[in-house]
């Protein structure tokens, strides 16, 4: 593991989507930005109940420049 910096420009609590969408917007302006979170990478996805709808456009489901694959209109957490 690399040691952290001392100092940051930006702390980003949550890499969830929006924590991420928040380190990569920041990238793009050049801001130095350091992501934490208590869990894996998107574990706010993971942990999402299995069914519920995504509250969001279908043209809005994405990660950065990254669309989320969706199977019907409206999209959904389902199981593996």
């Amino acid at each position: 593991m690399k040691p952290l910096p001392m100092e940051v420009e930006a702390l980003i609590v949550g890499a969830g989507p929006i924590g991420l969408a928040c380190a990569i917007a920041a990238k793009r302006r050049g801001v130095g930005a350091l992501v934490i979170d208590a869990g894996a990478i998107a574990d706010a996805i993971v942990r999402y109940p299995i069914g519920m709808t995504f509250f969001t456009t279908p043209e809005r489901l994405e990660i950065g420049d990254h669309r989320l694959v969706r199977v019907a209109p409206k999209a959904t957490r389902e199981r593996r």
